[in-house]
């Protein structure tokens, strides 16, 4: 992977996880400070960096390492002063726990990744749903609220980070991992991508219906919608890009904004 490549990576990762939270906050009519925002970003870009570099440090000169380990140097230091900024022991305790468990993946838990069937994808779709389970209970969202919300955010979690292993399944089946997509190959898997999506739209149909979140929750309906439309595409075309999933989170906030200017 190319230097720009894994800094493309990573910041459309952190940003795609604030969208997320941005877009929440704009649906329950909440806020959210900087310093939190800040502190996710800044925990998401540490342990992809991280990640990236361990496994493509061969392809890195010298002066792209020492460009990494300035930008680790940087992440590290506004993690550390946000976390203290906030002044939440619990929200602390959950980041340093996050971010632990996130620098542990590839020496530790990456073996069992060989031995347990979508382990890796599992892994990291409990990893982003735990940073929303907390921001959900910052915001002081009720059980049942939070409770949709995750469902939602799971679903989509599982069909982007699946999508993503399509483009690595040679090198994963080199490597040993067993990712869902090297286990049940990409037809079978984007047959599963277009169920979970269904689910997607029937959680926040439902709920809406029911009226366990806003009806601004129905414009989420139009980001899963072009993410499928996309999946469907890149079947045919066997061009399996990350940035087909990840700017659904881009299109959330995108969405709602959208929803609120036609709306309100």
């Amino acid at each position: 992977m190319r230097f720009n490549n894994i800094i493309y990576r990573v910041v459309l990762t952190s940003f795609g996880m604030i969208a997320e939270l941005l877009a929440i906050t704009l649906i329950f009519n909440r806020s959210i400070s900087l310093l939190f925002i800040l502190s996710i970003m800044a925990l998401v870009s540490i342990v992809y960096l991280v990640d990236f570099f361990r496994e493509y440090s061969y392809s890195l000169n010298n002066s792209m390492k020492r460009i990494v380990n300035l930008i680790l140097i940087v992440l590290g230091s506004t993690l550390v002063l946000t976390i203290l900024k906030l002044d939440n022991l619990k929200l602390s305790s959950l980041f340093s726990l996050l971010l632990t468990v996130g620098l542990l993946y590839d020496p530790y838990f990456k073996k069992l990744s060989q031995k347990i069937i979508g382990f890796k994808d599992l892994f990291v779709v409990a990893c982003f749903n735990t940073l929303l389970l907390a921001f959900c209970i910052s915001l002081n969202l009720d059980t049942v609220t939070t409770v949709t919300i995750i469902a939602f955010a799971i679903t989509r979690d599982f069909v982007n980070i699946t999508y993503c292993d399509l483009k690595d399944i040679s090198s994963d089946s080199q490597r040993g991992v067993r990712t869902f997509a090297t286990e049940l190959g990409i037809n079978k898997m984007i047959n599963i991508h277009l169920l979970v999506s269904l689910a997607s739209i029937a959680i926040i149909t439902v709920s809406t219906y029911l009226k366990l979140i806003p009806l601004p929750s129905l414009s989420l309906l139009f980001p899963v919608l072009i993410t499928t439309f996309l999946i469907i595409k890149s079947k045919e075309s066997r061009n399996f890009s990350p940035t087909h999933v990840d700017a659904e989170y881009f299109l959330w906030l995108i969405s709602i904004l959208s929803w609120r200017l036609i709306w309100n």
